[in-house]
């Protein structure tokens, strides 16, 4: 074999895809027990511990009692980023009674309408064209 004393810079950016998969599978090894996952150990790199990862969860039910201020702080405590012009994996937004979150597994945003502190709608919506594609009892948004 060949040898040399050459250095190849790898890169560190991780491939957003493969990023929202990995998001994907641990929640699904969480959420359900028919979810069998086959891959790399490289592929669960930065996991940290299970549990804590489900304890750090922001559940939320249509008709559920919380204020919207506890909502965007367990966000923000999830590592979500607000940003009120264009919503991306991990991104939220807030405007009035609605707070519009793209999840880190997911590729649709995910509606809440608020009345006062009462959880009035569950929505996923389009990212591109911002038609309702589904109405849900319930929305759990993990770190």
């Amino acid at each position: 074999m060949p040898n040399s004393d050459t250095y190849i810079e790898k890169e560190a950016q991780i491939n957003d895809e493969i990023d929202r998969f990995r998001h994907a599978a641990t929640q699904a090894i969480l959420t359900r027990p028919d979810t069998i996952i086959v891959a790399s150990v490289s592929c669960i790199y930065g996991l940290g511990s299970p549990d804590e990862y489900q304890k750090a969860s922001l559940v939320l039910t249509k008709g559920q009692t919380m204020p919207r201020e506890q909502i965007l702080d367990k966000l923000v405590f999830l590592q979500y980023q607000r940003n009120d012009v264009e919503l991306s994996r991990g991104d939220f937004r807030a405007r009035g009674e609605i707070i519009e979150v793209m999840p880190a597994n997911a590729t649709q945003i995910i509606r809440l309408r608020l009345g006062g502190d009462t959880v009035e709608e569950i929505q996923e919506i389009d990212p591109v064209t911002g038609t309702v594609t589904e109405s849900k009892r319930l929305a759990v948004f993990y770190p």
